[in-house]
């Protein structure tokens, strides 16, 4: 093998033998290569380390466990720090190996690889068959590649590098030989590759690691920049080319491709004039603004300073934009200068996505480019090959007809131009583009130039047997999602057959065909072997011991939590590896841990505060997941007749309803996590009132006005304790002298404002903290954070306290995000002056304030930690350029106006009169939110304006909204009563005291 791949440098590991024997070997593959070894002791370890006359290798520490070395090669390129890693074989002895590697960490822009075998594992997705890795173990050595700041360099070929050479249940393979790198190194060889050669020998496979990997080089692709759309000749530059030369032969797809590469060839010849290079024009720029420092400041360098700023911030804003775009980061936005982040990110991207190795159908391995490129176009091409004429007789005869004639006639009409619009801007921007080469974005941008030429069931036979997860729950035969299905069959060959009678008739009557391959069997433990086998030699299909993940999520759940999602917290991990935040810029760094040395401005209970009160906002883990769980409740309550909820109800709670539902001895996750969900709906749920027939008066919550909704008064009865609220209702009115029997004059004032249903429709529960009834999972959350009660203290450490209502104005400004969130601690009467609108300043005058004391921050903390000379001047320009460009993005390019409409001032709403024949009705109303008071008010009048008829009373009223429906309600009513069918509502603005 050496001496086919003819490596720089070679490490071997276990070499269990003295050096002598080791020289023998080197001598007979690599002769003329400088050595260094380890010694075994004993039987156990041994490391040497062999490499050419081109490499200068200097060691400079080495154990048992590992050899620490800078290697320089000025004709290889190469100049690293690399540690060859031999990790324990037994957990508890890794700890101090890994410390003593972490102590070699050079510096961020310092080259260092570490590679070898670390015997241990970061992922759980990296062990098949056998026990488990612990929890603690995988833990630890994320921490030491995150302390390390290093990175996993992806590989190709086999995923698993080392297997015991057991057979069937025995056998167990993992991944713990890999390379490592920081992100200099990274950057340094951005071609680097790793290739997991073939086992031979061994039990480990060979890990071949390419400094300089050479593929095959095609031609460059165009690409539709996204800085293009900000230069002001980009829009004439597509009308120009956009130009069909119609004829009444043209069809108009071929005009339209026409005009899209016309368009394409005009970008690029007007790219490179306009667009040189970022990295040059960067660091020519830099050095002009230099150049302008030295010697005396007089105006015309200060201005040339000025010009020079405002062109460096707009190339850095195009090469934050350029990576931004090939590295297609979704959870962190540009404008922060994370542009070392991004172009990290593409790197890896790209690497991971590059196919070196390809296994065959029949095992084999192929590494050429050009067979793995027909490898990849002969699966596709198999996987959508048409298998003839489709036969939907057979299928049709188990599916009702469902498309009525208007439907067909809607789904045959032609394409209009509003159905394209949407789905053109339902595009995503930057995703990833076509062919053609042009992303989502173009087309939104151009869609004025573009638009004109894009227009020139067997189970119910019951021959099918499914099974019950309990003897309450319904038959469960099948579940589709997406272009995905699971089939839940009871194990017999008939089933199989008929199941297998079904996907063949679907096949046909689709065209499509089902992938076997990637299609697995799983039994019940309780099912004999020779079942099994029988099954899986109908359906053609290999058994699975464990069906993976679907959705991201394992199909199967052990007995451990913990470890069961282990694996979330390792792709978290893996996410915000130490590499990545020593790329990130300031903002891209917020809410990192302190012991990293990250911001943390305010203790995390804090920051998870509302910004009115505060705050940041942030989200709670913790609340956000109940509310999100407390969703999934609420579902169960409003969809009953939904298939799982069905099966969730026969299996913990056939014989009750949800609300009143018990955990149970051996309650699963699933289900006691829906309970914790439970606990935060309570807070919020409340009976409407239809005819009061399913609300128990003195259990239930109905009265909104009363603590937890709920009568407090005690029932002196049992007669009194089954009373429902309509025992209480008479003729569509509340019946106060039996209220004033049973419960106290508080509570029958509260029952009084509750309006009652005139058609006496069904009660319905409803979610009391919004306004339309349903649970939204952002009012959940604000529900558990409530329930959590965290009480901390926000206020600064002198005596004064802001005033509360100084930070919603805060928030409110009109500026770039990041500026609001400064803390105005000790500058709160200028805050207050500024921000409430008492200085008399505009809305641009105080977003610039902003900008200003966000810019004099930055030069602060950069003559504080990185002693750079401080610059008031740039300070200035840099905020008025990204105020202005701020209020460019908010009002538009080519708008005159200074200020946004807040609202302040509304264009006054002049009644107008009706058609002829038409009544108009107005409806108002009033509210007092002191004592609940409320009156409304209903007029009709004519197309002449004069007042026909009108209506008006006086009510308790639990809400404003509440008294805007009632006024409604009324006029609705009156009108019916009156026969006036053609009216025409206007709703008015509602007074509230």
């Amino acid at each position: 093998m050496v001496r086919k791949l003819k490596p720089a440098l070679v490490f071997i590991m276990e070499t269990k033998n003295q050096r002598r024997r080791i020289q023998w070997l080197k001598n007979r593959c690599f002769r003329e290569a400088e050595e260094f070894y380890v010694d075994p002791i004993g039987r156990a370890g041994g490391l040497g380390v062999w490499w050419s006359q081109e490499l200068d290798v200097t060691i400079l520490q080495y154990s048992k466990n590992f050899i620490h070395m800078i290697v320089f090669s000025r004709s290889l390129k190469m100049d690293s720090y690399v540690t060859l890693v031999y990790g324990p074989p037994k957990e508890q002895d890794r700890s101090a190996v890994w410390n003593k590697i972490c102590s070699f960490a050079p510096k961020d822009d310092v080259a260092w690889i570490c590679l070898g075998d670390f015997n241990d594992l970061s992922s759980p997705n990296e062990k098949f068959g056998g026990r488990m890795r612990s929890v603690g173990g995988l833990l630890q050595f994320q921490k030491f590649i995150s302390d390390c700041n290093l990175m996993d360099l992806k590989f190709s070929g086999s995923k698993f590098t080392w297997n015991n050479r057991q057979l069937g249940q025995d056998h167990i393979k993992e991944r713990i030989d890999r390379a490592l790198c920081n992100v200099a190194f990274r950057e340094r060889y951005e071609k680097a590759q790793v290739v997991h050669l073939e086992t031979v020998g061994s039990d480990h496979c060979p890990l071949l690691v390419h400094f300089e990997f050479s593929d095959k080089r095609t031609p460059r692709e165009f690409k539709f920049e996204q800085m293009w759309i900000e230069h002001p000749g980009f829009k004439q530059i597509v009308k120009d080319a956009w130009e069909a030369e119609e004829t009444e032969d043209n069809i108009a797809l071929e005009v339209f491709l026409k005009n899209l590469n016309r368009c394409k060839q005009s970008l690029i010849n007007w790219s490179r004039k306009e667009f040189p290079n970022n990295a040059k024009l960067i660091e020519s720029l830099k050095r002009d603004i230099q150049g302008c420092y030295e010697g005396e400041m007089n105006l015309e360098k200060r201005e040339r300073i000025k010009e020079l700023s405002l062109n460096l911030e707009e190339v850095w804003k195009r090469e934050e934009q350029f990576w931004a775009q090939r590295a297609r980061v979704n959870w962190l936005k540009s404008g922060d200068r994370n542009t070392r982040f991004f172009h990290s990110s593409t790197i890896r991207r790209r690497q991971k996505n590059k196919v070196l190795k390809l296994k065959t159908d029949d095992d084999r391995w192929i590494e050429d480019e050009e067979a793995i490129g027909e490898c990849f176009k002969s699966f596709y091409v198999g996987l959508f090959k048409s298998e003839g004429d489709r036969d939907l007789s057979t299928a049709l005869q188990f599916v009702n007809s469902t498309v009525s004639d208007e439907d067909n006639e809607l789904l045959l009409s032609p394409v209009s131009t509003e159905e394209v619009k949407s789905a053109v801007f339902g595009l995503g921007d930057l995703k990833a583009p076509g062919p053609d080469g042009f992303s989502g974005i173009f087309y939104q941008r151009s869609w004025d130039d573009v638009k004109n030429s894009l227009f020139k069931m067997r189970a119910a036979n019951n021959e099918l047997k499914g099974f019950k997860l309990a003897r309450q729950c319904p038959w469960l035969t099948h579940a589709f999602f997406a272009d995905d299905a699971m089939f839940f069959l009871k194990a017999s060959r008939q089933n199989c057959e008929v199941m297998k009678d079904i996907l063949n008739s679907y096949c046909e009557a689709s065209g499509q065909l089902a992938n076997l391959d990637k299609s697995c069997i799983f039994f019940s433990e309780n099912i004999p072997p020779g079942i099994r086998d029988e099954v899986c030699e109908v359906f053609g299909i290999d058994v699975a011991s464990n069906p993976g993940k679907y959705l991201g999520l394992p199909v199967m759940w052990g007995r451990s939590k913990r470890e069961a999602l282990g694996f979330i917290r390792s792709k978290i991990q893996r996410k915000i590896k130490g590499w990545k935040q020593n790329l990130l810029s300031q903002a891209g760094r917020e809410g990192q841990k302190n012991e990293e040395g990250k911001i943390h401005w305010l203790a995390w209970d804090k920051l998870t505060k509302a910004k009115k009160e505060g705050g940041m906002g942030f989200r709670d883990f913790e609340c956000f997941n109940l509310a999100m769980l407390a969703k999934q409740g609420w579902r169960l309550l409003t969809n009953p007749e939904e298939m799982w909820a069905k099966i969730i109800k026969g299996v913990y709670f056939p014989n009750c309803d949800f609300l009143n539902a018990r955990k149970g001895p051996r309650a699963s996750w699933a289900w006691s996590s829906l309970l914790e969900g439970r606990e935060v709906l309570l807070e919020g749920l409340c009976w409407r009132v239809g005819n009061g027939d399913s609300i128990s008066f003195w259990n239930d919550p109905w009265v909104k006005d009363l603590k937890d909704f709920k009568i407090s008064s005690l029932s002196t009865n049992e007669t009194q304790r089954n009373m429902k609220v309509s025992d209480f209702i008479v003729g569509g009115l509340w019946d106060i002298a039996k209220l004033r029997s049973v419960v106290s004059e508080e509570e029958v004032q509260a029952v009084l404002k509750i309006p009652l249903a005139r058609s006496g429709c069904a009660d319905k529960l409803v979610w009391s903290k919004t306004r339309c009834g349903s649970y939204v999972v952002k009012s959940g959350y604000y529900t558990a954070s409530e329930k959590k009660k965290v009480k901390v203290s926000l206020g600064p450490s002198s005596s004064y306290r802001a005033p509360a209502s100084l930070w919603k104005h805060i928030w409110d400004v009109k500026a770039v995000p990041k500026f609001n969130m400064e803390s105005c601690a000790r500058m709160e009467d200028w805050c207050d002056s500024l921000f409430t609108g008492k200085a008399c300043m505009d809305d641009r005058e105080v977003s610039l304030a902003c900008s200003i004391c966000w810019q004099i921050w930055k030069g602060r903390c950069k003559v504080a930690f990185q002693m750079e000379s401080p610059g008031p001047f740039f300070n200035a320009t840099t905020a008025s350029s990204l105020v202005a460009e701020f209020w460019k993005s908010k009002v538009g390019v080519d708008s005159t106006t200074t200020t946004l409409d807040t609202g302040g001032s509304r264009e006054k709403v002049r009644w107008s009169k009706p058609a002829v024949g038409v009544l108009k009705v107005n409806t108002d109303g009033a509210f007092s939110a002191s004592n609940k008071c409320a009156g409304f008010g209903v007029v009709f009048r004519d197309h002449n304006g004069s007042v026909i008829n009108g209506v008006s009373s006086s009510c308790l009223a639990p809400s404003a909204e509440c008294v805007e429906a009632l006024a409604l309600r009324e006029g609705l009513m009156f009108a019916l009563e009156r026969n006036y069918l053609n009216i025409l509502h206007v709703l008015c603005i509602l007074f509230i005291h």
